[in-house]
């Protein structure tokens, strides 16, 4: 990526950080808070984003086995159904934790290196089924840790007994533990299946899936998200509990994505 477009990718994504000090400002001192609604300045900037995405894909094309353009590609889809789902339902607390993941995403999709791409030797049909699925599953649960956030926000204010002009601005506690909940059950069969997928593409390949320290983190990152449905539905923790997983788990998936490198493809 020339140093233009990195240098814009760097822009939006701190301006997705800001947008979402803007979005959380707005709902503590409401929506007159700021002269132009949050959700119009999301939009404009889903805008510059679609741009910028659109623009890359026509001068240089979008790579699947690019880590830095499946980040750019999957801060696009967050923010684009975090809008559909503010327009539809008027909740903009998720809206607001879901931002800094796309302006994380955007910041490393845009780093202004060389963009990694896998040797062209690899077998590409289980890699284009592999990537596919873990973007699906990567988008549900990141979209199940901004209403993880905004249910544990919720329930602290009610704790702490805030005023109930804020409290009405926030989503009920249900609305949001039943977005989670949902969230997480249609993310976690992609996971799955993306994982599978993972490992018979190693077996394919002649490869120890196991030697790969992104594997072994995928690994313990499925097994949080699990470790939620278990604690909610078998053990019945208490949903702060259960919610903090959640956090947690969104984390290690981050780390994940970000972080860990694949040794499979070297």
């Amino acid at each position: 990526m020339s140093f233009h477009w990195w240098q814009i990718g760097w822009v939006v994504g701190i301006l997705y950080l800001l947008l979402s000090g803007l979005i959380h400002w707005a709902l503590w001192k409401g929506k007159r808070a700021l002269p132009v609604s949050a959700r119009s300045l999301t939009f404009a900037l889903f805008v510059v984003h679609s741009i910028l995405l659109g623009a890359l894909w026509l001068i240089k094309g979008l790579s699947p086995d690019s880590p830095e353009e499946l980040a750019l590609i999957l801060s696009w889809l967050i923010v684009g159904v975090v809008l559909i789902q503010w327009m539809k339902q008027e909740l903009e607390a998720p809206s607001a934790f879901a931002m800094p993941i796309a302006g994380i995403l955007i910041a490393f999709g845009a780093t202004g290196n060389d963009v990694s791409r896998l040797p062209p030797h690899l077998s590409r049909e289980l890699l284009a089924l592999h990537i596919t699925l873990l973007m699906a599953a990567y988008l549900l649960l990141m979209l199940a840790f901004s209403s993880a956030v905004a249910y544990l926000l919720t329930r602290a204010f009610l704790k702490r007994k805030r005023p109930l002009s804020l409290l009405q601005r926030l989503p009920p506690l249900e609305v949001t533990d039943q977005m989670t909940r949902r969230w997480v059950l249609f993310g976690l069969p992609f996971l799955i299946a993306g994982m599978l997928v993972g490992f018979l593409w190693a077996k394919a390949e002649g490869r120890s899936a196991w030697s790969d320290p992104k594997v072994s983190l995928s690994v313990l990152t499925l097994l949080l998200f699990l470790g939620y449905l278990h604690g909610r539905w078998v053990r019945r923790w208490e949903p702060t509990i259960a919610h903090i997983f959640i956090i947690v788990g969104c984390g290690a998936l981050l780390i994940t994505f970000l972080v860990a490198q694949h040794t499979l493809a070297l």
